[in-house]
């Protein structure tokens, strides 16, 4: 997907001259939504908070392998589902996933310091 992208329709995306000609940028858009909310989905089909915190922990190691492969698409998409409102309202589930190890718990910070909107993505 972003192999498409050309040059011309990302000035078009940023300035919304035309819509029409951003068919890539939307796709592109459209997939980070859809694994975004698959990320968040996932946590919240777990049955118990054991189990949601078992997925939640599963995301925080996949965002890390994306920040290896310099994939900060990927681990943005994995940062929002793991953010989410709904995600962060189960507070059992929370508490378990504090309690992971101190590698993992390295890793989500440094995922949500990647992600940070603040200062224009300055990290």
């Amino acid at each position: 997907l972003f192999r498409k992208i050309k040059l011309d329709e990302l000035l078009q995306g940023i300035w919304f001259c035309n819509k029409e000609g951003t068919k890539n940028i939307q796709e592109l858009t459209h997939c980070f939504d859809v694994f975004s909310g698959y990320v968040t989905l996932s946590v919240l089909l777990g049955d118990t908070p054991k189990a949601r915190a078992s997925t939640f922990k599963f995301w925080i190691d996949v965002g890390a392998e994306f920040e290896k492969l310099n994939n900060f698409h990927g681990m943005f998409a994995v940062d929002c589902g793991l953010l989410h409102p709904a995600v962060k309202r189960l507070t059992k589930t929370m508490k378990i996933v504090e309690k992971t190890n101190a590698t993992r718990k390295a890793n989500f910070e440094r995922m949500n310091q990647i992600c940070d909107f603040g200062s224009d993505y300055k990290v």
